[in-house]
């Protein structure tokens, strides 16, 4: 695995580490705050409650705590009142808790139902009573389940949006090193045998000065091609040094690396473009062609070029597809000429050129067309 993506995938894991258990302790402080909140609420309406109740059980008819007990227990509120003796003057409190109030100001969990439990005392000159409150708190718990939901929603949004953004950029940070790394291969192998062979051997004084002049020309192109790769990356179309061109001009610089080229001309029309950018993906297309096959049919007619050469073997309808879409190819299908033409393209999109390829079982044809040709 490259590096790059390894370490977006570390990156990536820290994030939604961070993400989730920010948007899950916000959840739960939020839910607990809330909690706090009715509970407190509840202690006041019971507060509030015990002296009246207490009064109407002293009644002998007991109508108005009938009703009272009744509308509260639709709002999920019910009470028992026992005196100091532990005989009960009245209870609505569910058959199935009577025997769980056990503790006091907490909360009371039946099966898959939730209760505020509170206990309170009231002091009388006939003696000391205790009374229980129940209130049903099932929907704060609903509520927090589904906030739970949400934030988990939320989490995998916004982990999608960050997760594309950082891929996005950790690859476009990535690229222009790996096109410079395929771009560094041909004249760094120029040099190196140029000035192997300068030490290893004893050559003329003419021989050796042609070398020498070979060296320094391909490290002066080679210094042009990295300035302009690093760059390649974040340059914009108005950042971009154009001027006036023909691309057999450069095809025909090109042509003596090449040992079977034909060049046909019609009609050629003049673009504005970078030539050292030009120039290397004119390279790619013409490098990568000459991998299969030595004889390389170049036309260019207007502004456009085609390049066509027969191949080996055939190439995929889903390479293609990838190669005409700017995408990565995968180990199998890379096969050495993969990056040369993603350089190609992203290169054709700074200069507002279409760069496609097409390919039969013998032949491959690729399409540079200019939209901007003067």
């Amino acid at each position: 695995m490259q590096l790059w993506k390894k370490n977006f995938i570390f990156v990536f894991a820290l994030i939604e580490i961070i993400l989730f258990t920010a948007l899950l302790a916000f959840t739960s402080l939020n839910f607990y705050q809330e909690l706090h909140k009715e509970f407190a609420a509840f202690n006041a309406t019971a507060t509030n409650l015990t002296f009246p109740l207490y009064r109407m059980a002293q009644e002998e008819e007991q109508s108005n705590l009938v009703l009272l007990a009744s509308f509260h227990q639709q709002q999920g509120l019910t009470y028992a009142l026992t005196d100091s003796q532990g005989q009960s003057l009245f209870s609505y409190l569910p058959p199935e808790l009577s025997e769980n109030v056990t503790e006091a100001n907490t909360i009371l969990k039946q099966d898959a139902d939730k209760y505020f439990l509170l206990k309170q005392q009231l002091v009388t000159a006939d003696g000391t009573y205790q009374i229980v409150y129940l209130k049903d708190c099932q929907k704060l718990y609903q509520n927090f389940y589904q906030q739970i939901l949400f934030a988990v929603a939320l989490g995998l949004f916004l982990s999608a949006i960050l997760g594309g953004v950082l891929y996005w950029q950790l690859k476009k940070i990535y690229r222009p090193i790996q096109n410079l790394a395929h771009e560094l291969r041909t004249p760094l192998t120029l040099i190196s045998g140029y000035s192997e062979l300068l030490l290893r051997t004893k050559q003329p004084a003419e021989k050796q000065s042609l070398m020498t002049q070979k060296i320094l020309t391909e490290a002066r192109a080679l210094q042009k091609t990295i300035e302009e790769l690093l760059i390649v990356g974040n340059l914009k179309n108005d950042d971009l040094k154009k001027g006036p061109l023909l691309l057999s001009e450069i095809v025909q610089k090109l042509a003596s690396n090449y040992s079977d080229l034909s060049l046909t001309i019609s009609n050629e029309k003049t673009i504005q473009g970078n030539p050292v950018l030009l120039t290397r993906l004119l390279a790619n297309l013409l490098d990568n062609a000459q991998r299969e096959s030595p004889q390389i049919i170049v036309n260019i007619s207007r502004g456009n070029l085609t390049i066509i050469n027969s191949i080996s073997r055939e190439i995929s309808k889903e390479t293609l597809r990838k190669l005409n879409k700017g995408r990565q190819l995968t180990a199998a299908e890379y096969a050495g000429s993969g990056q040369g033409f993603l350089i190609a393209r992203e290169i054709a999109d700074l200069h507002q050129m279409q760069l496609s390829i097409t390919a039969t079982k013998t032949t491959v044809e690729v399409h540079l067309i200019s939209l901007t040709s003067l």
